[in-house]
């Protein structure tokens, strides 16, 4: 990955699929006051513009991160993957440039993914009836 600034790095958040949710709604509202745009209305009107520009850029990274999938994708788009539906646009650039088409997903990502699928699993088989949950314990 590159030393550009992310998602990620703007609210100081490791590059997981799993992430402290509470620590990045924190960061959110911490940064969401200092850049708001109501701050800068007696500022010159290209410090507004751009105030408006970074609130609007903080805003979209923030339901970017705080949606599983969403971060999902923007995650392995940091890696140079491309989804399915994105997938036909990225051959035929790559055919169009005579590069290679990244497609393959990091090990320790796939892992977390892996990982984060059991317990999604788990969860789902999961009952609040305390006889179901009986039958289906091993103990």
């Amino acid at each position: 990955m590159s030393d550009t600034p992310n998602y990620f790095t703007q609210f100081d958040l490791p590059l997981h699929l799993h992430i402290d949710t509470p620590a990045l709604e924190k960061s959110f509202y911490a940064h969401s006051r200092r850049l708001h745009p109501d701050r800068f209305a007696a500022k010159p009107p290209a410090e507004q513009e751009a105030a408006l520009r970074a609130s609007s850029d903080l805003n979209d990274a923030y339901r970017t991160l705080r949606d599983p999938i969403a971060r999902t994708e923007y995650l392995l788009s940091l890696e140079g993957i491309q989804l399915e539906e994105q997938s036909r646009a990225a051959t035929d650039a790559a055919k169009a440039s005579g590069t290679a088409k990244k497609q393959i997903a990091p090990p320790d990502l796939l892992e977390e993914a892996f990982e984060l699928n059991m317990q999604l699993e788990e969860m789902r088989m999961g009952d609040d009836d305390p006889d179901t949950r009986a039958r289906r314990s091993p103990h």
